[in-house]
């Protein structure tokens, strides 16, 4: 669900739109402009495993359907939809085939194909115990329900416990790019914020995270990826933002762009689980 109109103006290069709403607007194009061929390179890039599997699903199967679709991507779940696969390595053309084909051939396909379905298994957690043995269960405990989460809003995602005012807000929402976005809402810091953020991309939930981060002002900060579904332009302003606004705070970084961390103090290399290299 998005809170925008059609009305809404869009900045230079769409820098008040996240990578992923840029990519589903080009998506968007290509669905109504009717053409026979479509060409989609890495359309779910910068969208969570949720939103990549509705367009999927929704768009590419369904409204694309009888035209000729060339989809680039390196998501190997949803290769087996489709009528054909090229494998191309290091710019040349290793594997072509259908999909049931090239697993049958055994090749360098069946082996990421079957290192994808290794990883996904290994991120599948068992469930606890759903009774816990001698546990003692208060009076009037409830049985059954449901954790809800509704009725917050913008301002109490950003600042929970009301220590900071609305001009600190704004600051923080414009030193992170999403004042704009915030500003074109309805109720602006008041609108609401639903559950997991799904009102909200991917990218923009992270720059929400980011926000929230220097309200606070903490003297330690960690950043899981904290740009990995923004685009490269916007990830650039934010890097200059963290550089700013975080001179005076210890920082851990995890990143998989390298222009993310070449200005930091130490850079510690992981490979296959390991410290492969500790640079300084």
């Amino acid at each position: 669900m998005m809170y925008f109109f059609f009305g809404l103006k869009i900045g230079e290069r769409g820098l008040n739109l996240s990578g992923g709403q840029k990519q589903r607007i080009s998506l968007a194009r290509a669905v109504y402009s009717n053409k026979d061929i479509i060409l989609l390179d890495d359309p779910f890039s910068a969208v969570d495993a949720h939103v990549g599997k509705h367009i999927f699903e929704e768009c590419i199967k369904n409204e694309l359907s009888g035209r000729s679709v060339i989809l680039v991507t390196h998501h190997l779940q949803y290769l087996e939809f489709c009528d054909d696969v090229m494998l191309l390595e290091n710019g040349e053309i290793k594997e072509m085939g259908t999909h049931c084909a090239l697993i049958e051939s055994n090749g360098r396909y069946a082996q990421l194909i079957t290192h994808s379905h290794l990883e996904q298994s290994k991120d599948c957690v068992s469930e606890a115990p759903r009774k816990v043995k001698h546990a003692a269960i208060p009076d009037g405990w409830p049985l059954k329900g449901a954790i809800t989460f509704q009725g917050y809003q913008m301002r109490y995602n950003l600042d929970p416990f009301n220590c900071y005012n609305e001009e600190a807000i704004w600051q923080v929402l414009e030193k992170t790019y999403m004042k704009e976005t915030i500003s074109n809402l309805p109720e602006k810091l008041d609108s609401k914020v639903v559950e997991n953020g799904e009102n909200f991309s991917v990218g923009e939930r992270q720059l929400i995270c980011m926000a929230r981060a220097l309200l606070r002002n903490s003297k330690i900060i960690l950043l899981d990826e904290a740009t990995a579904s923004i685009d490269s332009e916007t990830d650039s302003l934010i890097q200059h933002t963290i550089r700013e606004s975080f001179q005076d705070c210890t920082m851990l970084t995890i990143a998989h762009r390298i222009n993310t961390v070449l200005e930091y103090d130490k850079i510690l290399v992981m490979e296959n689980g390991q410290v492969s290299r500790l640079l300084h």
